[in-house]
């Protein structure tokens, strides 16, 4: 799963060279990847 975002951040930061609101769904993508990690590993803090 957690590759599976990786793949969608990629494909998004190469849509926000087209697209600004690309770029806003990539920020989102990537806080949702940070608090999974950090919901799922605490101990990484």
């Amino acid at each position: 799963m957690i590759v599976q975002y990786k793949f969608d951040l990629l494909n998004v930061l190469i849509q926000s060279h087209y697209d600004v609101s690309a770029l806003q769904r990539a920020q989102v993508l990537l806080l949702v990847y940070l608090q999974l990690r950090f919901y799922k590993f605490p101990y990484y803090r």
